[in-house]
Protein backbone atom coordinates (compact mmCIF):
# COMPACT_ATOMS: atom_id res chain seq x y z
CA UNK A 1 0.00 0.00 0.00
CA UNK A 2 1.37 3.83 -0.87
CA UNK A 3 2.73 5.58 1.95
CA UNK A 4 2.36 9.62 0.99
CA UNK A 5 3.53 12.45 2.99
CA UNK A 6 0.31 14.38 3.09
CA UNK A 7 -3.37 13.02 3.62
CA UNK A 8 -4.98 12.41 0.75
CA UNK A 9 -8.54 11.45 2.40
CA UNK A 10 -10.53 11.04 4.97
CA UNK A 11 -9.73 7.43 4.63
CA UNK A 12 -5.83 8.13 4.96
CA UNK A 13 -4.45 6.28 8.08
CA UNK A 14 -1.78 8.83 9.40
CA UNK A 15 1.53 7.05 10.64
CA UNK A 16 4.22 8.35 12.95
CA UNK A 17 7.75 7.50 13.99
CA UNK A 18 5.74 5.50 17.33
CA UNK A 19 3.66 3.63 15.23
CA UNK A 20 6.89 0.92 14.70
CA UNK A 21 8.39 -1.55 15.83
CA UNK A 22 11.39 -1.57 13.93
CA UNK A 23 12.89 1.89 11.92
CA UNK A 24 11.09 4.88 11.65
CA UNK A 25 9.63 8.12 8.95
CA UNK A 26 11.43 11.36 9.25
CA UNK A 27 7.95 12.61 8.88
CA UNK A 28 4.37 11.78 9.53
CA UNK A 29 2.88 10.06 6.56
CA UNK A 30 -0.18 8.16 5.60
CA UNK A 31 -1.18 4.85 4.31
CA UNK A 32 -3.82 5.38 1.79
CA UNK A 33 -5.86 2.73 1.36
CA UNK A 34 -7.76 3.57 -1.64
CA UNK A 35 -4.29 2.93 -3.56
CA UNK A 36 -3.82 -0.38 -3.33
CA UNK A 37 -1.55 -2.96 -5.41
CA UNK A 38 -0.19 -6.65 -5.54
CA UNK A 39 3.78 -6.77 -5.53
CA UNK A 40 5.31 -10.24 -5.61
CA UNK A 41 7.93 -11.36 -2.66
CA UNK A 42 10.43 -12.30 -4.83
CA UNK A 43 10.68 -8.06 -5.85
CA UNK A 44 11.00 -7.51 -2.18
CA UNK A 45 14.86 -6.64 -1.52
CA UNK A 46 14.42 -6.51 2.30
CA UNK A 47 12.67 -5.26 5.06
CA UNK A 48 13.03 -1.52 5.98
CA UNK A 49 10.47 -1.40 9.16
CA UNK A 50 7.85 -3.03 10.72
CA UNK A 51 4.63 -1.12 12.10
CA UNK A 52 2.82 -2.35 15.29
CA UNK A 53 0.33 -4.52 15.20
CA UNK A 54 -2.36 -2.14 16.46
CA UNK A 55 -1.20 0.43 13.01
CA UNK A 56 -1.15 -2.48 11.37
CA UNK A 57 -4.89 -3.97 11.84
CA UNK A 58 -6.07 -0.17 11.83
CA UNK A 59 -4.40 0.06 8.40
CA UNK A 60 -6.23 -3.03 7.19
CA UNK A 61 -9.53 -2.25 8.94
CA UNK A 62 -9.51 0.85 6.66
CA UNK A 63 -9.54 -1.44 3.25
CA UNK A 64 -12.04 -3.30 4.63
CA UNK A 65 -13.85 -0.57 4.68
CA UNK A 66 -13.32 0.71 1.78
CA UNK A 67 -14.10 -2.47 0.13
CA UNK A 68 -17.26 -3.00 2.02
CA UNK A 69 -18.28 1.13 0.73
CA UNK A 70 -18.12 1.77 4.63
CA UNK A 71 -16.99 5.26 6.18
CA UNK A 72 -13.47 4.80 7.33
Amino acid sequence: MPVAATGCSNAAVRIDDTDFVTASLQRASFARPGKLFTANAALMAHEVGRLKPDKHRQIIGAVVALLEGRAP
